[in-house]
């Protein structure tokens, strides 16, 4: 079958790459500088690209027009211009930075206080950005907004706690840094236990949460004081551990994918042997302890896949080509797995 073919091809690409990847990480341990610019979400400090400037486009204002719009309190004349542009096709906007119309936007939509909105565009600027500043910022606010949905942001950890919890008040720069301070320092407080959790029981998923936790108050810090003075060190402890797991962690996904597609390939090799005229999978020789198999096997697939993309983001630099191979090594055997279990695949077959 082709896609036999197929998965066994993407399985010994894996390998080859895991290898390699493998090897370089056993015989050089991670630096404390390598970490920091590879393990979390925060892209790499670079030199930013010369930007291109805007080619004019009638009845639509540029960037600076737009942002006047919105520093001149003009909120929703500011949405109708970033909506225009957005409206364009990509190949007559350029020069237009998106990053800087979807900080324009969340930035306007929180002002409106519409803060599911204003979060969604915080988190738009997150995959948009080259910027390690807008970065920080577009993450802590979404953040932020996720953790306030009515403008007002509640301290989980205030430092008095003989006294009732501060209300800030997101829509006031002032109390906003305040909050975003906050913030800042209930994520660390919580990603401590995980941290440490991480650490004794060596579980990957605990190292993932808190990493992820960690960057988020790391780029809540930063966006409110310029510095990192209290959340850098822990998240850089726990982007260590994240590396020196990573590599056993892909091991166990190849592991996984590879005998999935193997169970799979003898089950439909042993059936391909049944010859009856008229046949669907009940009557194929499938049990039901082998069908739920099945099942098992491509729930499992389908959730790899968003699995190891999310791996990608955060470590892709590192390990690029491996995680290329891997999600759609899972995509290929869990649309092949599906395929089995249709009625029409055995009416076609026979």
């Amino acid at each position: 079958m082709p896609w036999i073919e197929r998965s066994r091809g993407w399985i010994t690409g894996i390998v080859i790459c895991c290898a390699v990847t493998c090897a370089g990480a056993k015989s050089k341990s991670p630096s404390k500088k390598s970490s920091e610019s590879t393990t979390s979400k925060t892209p790499a400090k670079e030199q930013p690209a010369r930007e291109e400037p805007p080619q004019p486009i009638p009845g639509v204002m540029t960037v600076e027009e737009i942002q006047a719009l919105a520093d001149a309190k003009n909120y929703a004349d500011a949405l109708v211009q970033i909506n225009k542009v957005l409206s364009i096709p990509a190949d007559q906007r350029k020069g237009y930075r998106l990053d800087k119309l979807y900080t324009i936007r969340g930035d306007c939509q929180m002002q409106l206080k519409q803060f599911p909105a204003a979060r969604d565009a915080y988190k738009a600027v997150i995959s948009e950005t080259s910027d390690t500043k807008r970065f920080n910022r577009g993450l802590a606010m979404s953040l932020l907004c996720q953790h306030a949905p009515q403008g007002i942001y509640i301290p989980r950890h205030p430092a008095d706690k003989s006294a009732p919890s501060p209300r800030l008040d997101i829509l006031s720069k002032d109390e906003r840094n305040q909050a975003l301070v906050a913030l800042a320092h209930d994520d660390l407080l919580e990603a401590g236990p995980v941290a440490k959790r991480a650490k004794e029981i060596g579980r990957f998923s605990d190292v993932l949460a808190a990493m992820n936790m960690l960057v988020g108050a790391n780029a809540a810090e930063m966006t409110a004081t310029g510095k990192g003075a209290e959340t850098e060190k822990p998240l850089i402890e726990v982007q260590n551990i994240a590396v020196n797991m990573l590599n056993l962690e892909l091991e166990k996904l190849i592991s996984d994918v590879q005998k999935i597609g193997g169970r799979a390939n003898q089950w439909i090799h042993t059936i391909d042997a049944v010859t009856h005229a008229t046949i669907s999978w009940e009557k194929a020789g499938l049990t039901t302890a082998m069908t739920n198999t099945l099942r098992d096997d491509i729930a499992r697939c389908k959730d790899a896949v968003p699995y190891v993309k999310s791996l990608q983001a955060m470590f892709g630099k590192k390990t690029k080509n491996t995680f290329s191979e891997l999600a759609p090594a899972y995509d290929e055997i869990y649309k092949a797995l599906n395929e089995v279990l249709t009625h029409k695949y055995w009416e076609d077959r026979h």
